[in-house]
Parts: C-alpha cells; sequence; structure tokens
C-alpha cells in the first residue's frame, strides 16, 4: 500500500533511508534518497515507517511552514501548516466511531479507482503535478471527476506566453 503525503512547503523535502550497505573501512554508505514535492506524494508504508524512524526527518511532521520572503511563487495558504503531513481520510472505527487514519492506496497510478466523494476531491486539491492530473483524468470513466481533474488541471496550468508566472519577467 502507498500511503498519501502532503508536502506543504514551497520547495522540495527530502528523505534520506538508512544505509544497510558498508563500504571497505566499515562506513556505512549513501542509501536511497526519497523526494517529496509540493502537494501530494505517495509512498510505499514500509519506506514512510522507516523514514519517520529518524528523528530528522520526523520533524518534517511537527515543523510549520513559514515564508522567508514573499513572492508571486509562495503558497500563503500553506504557511503554519506541518512541513509534511499525511492526507488523513475519516473512517468508521467501529464502537469507536469514526476516526482519522492516513490515506492508502493500492495503486498511485490510478488512485482514484477505489476513492469516493470528499476523498477524491481533497486528493484532486492537494495534487500539483499536472502530470499526474492527466495520467488520473485519461484513465477515469466518472464525469463528475474528469470534470473536477479538467478543473484542477487548468487551474494550475501556466502559459509560458503570458501566464501568471510570466507577467513579472
Amino acid at each position: 500500500m502507498k500511503i498519501a503525503v502532503i508536502n506543504n512547503h514551497a520547495g522540495l523535502v527530502h528523505g534520506q533511508m538508512p544505509s544497510t550497505i558498508k563500504d571497505a573501512k566499515g562506513r556505512g554508505t549513501l542509501a536511497q534518497a526519497i523526494t517529496f514535492v509540493p502537494g501530494i506524494n505517495f509512498v510505499e508504508e514500509s519506506t514512510i515507517k522507516t523514514l519517520l524512524e529518524n528523528p530528522a526527518f520526523a520533524k518534517n511532521f511537527k515543523e510549520y511552514t513559514v515564508p522567508k520572503h514573499k513572492n508571486a511563487q509562495y503558497n500563503t495558504e500553506r504557511t503554519g501548516q506541518p512541513i509534511l503531513a499525511f492526507l488523513d481520510v475519516e473512517i468508521d472505527g467501529g464502537k469507536e466511531g469514526k476516526k482519522k487514519v492516513p490515506l492508502a492506496v493500492e495503486d498511485a497510478e490510478n488512485p482514484l479507482v477505489k476513492l469516493k466523494g470528499d476523498v477524491v476531491k481533497l486528493l484532486i486539491e492537494e495534487t500539483q503535478v499536472i502530470g499526474d492530473l492527466q495520467s488520473w483524468q485519461e484513465k477515469c470513466t466518472d464525469s463528475g471527476v474528469k470534470q473536477l481533474l479538467a478543473a484542477r488541471i487548468k487551474e494550475l496550468h501556466v502559459d509560458p506566453e503570458g501566464g501568471p508566472a510570466a507577467a513579472g519577467r
């Protein structure tokens, strides 16, 4: 299963997996680095558990975003939110009532397949990679979800010839 993690930071956030390979002198070698792009990221459950064992990485779930400077590309809506956060969804916990748990999907290539309602809308709103949205749109069969995807793609699309980002050049 892949867990949905939101990067609320304006830039990339990295996590370093622990080294399991030693060099000739017995020192650990560099291991795989995981990069979280702004918006939604799908990470293997075992990988996120391993990353959270590293206190330096785990602090990203406790420290909050603050703008270093104001510019057109900084998303002020994210100020005051944790740098990284799980995309929580509400489920029926039986006798305990409803509870929130991190969203887990089987297929990160097409995560909308088994999701419904507000969860689909939230996932689309948190996604900032146009390529992912376009891929999901191609695989989607629900016309309402296709409209949500098209609207989000349009919202994120920047026309290099005259869009908002080009206006200040």
